[in-house]
Parts: structure tokens; C-alpha cells; sequence
């Protein structure tokens, strides 16, 4: 798993963090932001990747994070290049296939990949 802290924005609260990053055991990039009050529970403000394929796209982390933290220049390719050099692991993993049913059912699955991750077998999604 890469995880990149980001600066947030001046403006932000001083107890925000920001943390992006390729998730090679959910084959996902993903983005959390969040907040610490003073007892010490997170507030989540952003949260996307958290489920296997989710986020594919290293653009769409970026927006998402952008209007709370800054982006370094280069940004979406050092994020691509976590993906390559970590690659994905999610599949073949115990517990994959009862991980991948329950997400399928959420409609987080790509097309066209079935509960263990083959491509070749589409998955029928419960409406």
C-alpha cells in the first residue's frame, strides 16, 4: 500500500489530515480526509477507495481531494506508479470471493469480473 500525506489547505482545521494512495490488497487508489476532535475521534470528510476496485482512476482521487488539500505537481502519475510497481493483490487472497460477493451486491465490481475476479465471467447484479 502507497500512502502519500498531503498538506491541507491554510484554511483547513489544524487536526485535518489528508492521505492518498494506491491500496494493492483492495486493487483501489483511494483518498481519506478527516478530522480529530478533542476526544479523539476521527470525522471522516472524505473517504473513497475502501472496497476492491473502486477508484481505478488516479483523477478521481485528485478531485476529490483537491478542495481540502494541496496536490504536488505530478501528482496523478506518482500515484499511477504505485499502482504498477505495488500491482494488485486482491485477487486469489483468502477471504476474496466472500469479499467480492458482498461488493458485487453493493455495485462496486467492474463489469465484467465475477466474485473471484475473473474477467471472463460477468456478474449478475441484484437490482
Amino acid at each position: 500500500m502507497s500512502v502519500h500525506e498531503l498538506a491541507c489547505h491554510s484554511e483547513a482545521p489544524a487536526e485535518r489530515v489528508a492521505r492518498a494512495g494506491w491500496d494493492a490488497s483492495l486493487s483501489t487508489y483511494f483518498a481519506h480526509i478527516f478530522d480529530e476532535d478533542s476526544d479523539g475521534e476521527t470525522i471522516e470528510v472524505v473517504r473513497v477507495g475502501a472496497t476492491p476496485y473502486e477508484v481505478l482512476d488516479p483523477d478521481v482521487v485528485v478531485d476529490a481531494v483537491r478542495p481540502y488539500a494541496l496536490i504536488p505537481k505530478g501528482f496523478e502519475d506518482a500515484l499511477a506508479a504505485d499502482s504498477v510497481a505495488e500491482g494488485e493483490s486482491f485477487i486469489g487472497r483468502p477471504g476474496t470471493r466472500i469479499v467480492t460477493e458482498l461488493a458485487s451486491h453493493a455495485g462496486v465490481m467492474p463489469d465484467g469480473a465475477d466474485a473471484a475476479g475473473d474477467p471472463f465471467i460477468i456478474v449478475y447484479r441484484l437490482a
